[in-house]
């Protein structure tokens, strides 16, 4: 019983590990792609409709 929550936790923690990283990897990317595209946000207001 003890080996299997053991398991089972490992499982949750590797899980929960790679999605955070995958979502800050997302992120990041986010984040460069909207600094690169900020010019064309204003000049063309392509989300000021959106929003």
């Amino acid at each position: 019983m003890k080996k299997q929550t053991i398991v089972v936790l490992s499982a949750h923690f590797l899980l929960f590990s790679s999605w955070t990283f995958i979502l800050k990897d997302r992120w990041l990317s986010f984040l460069s792609a909207s600094a690169g595209d900020m010019h064309d946000l204003f000049a063309g207001k392509k989300l000021l409709k959106k929003t």
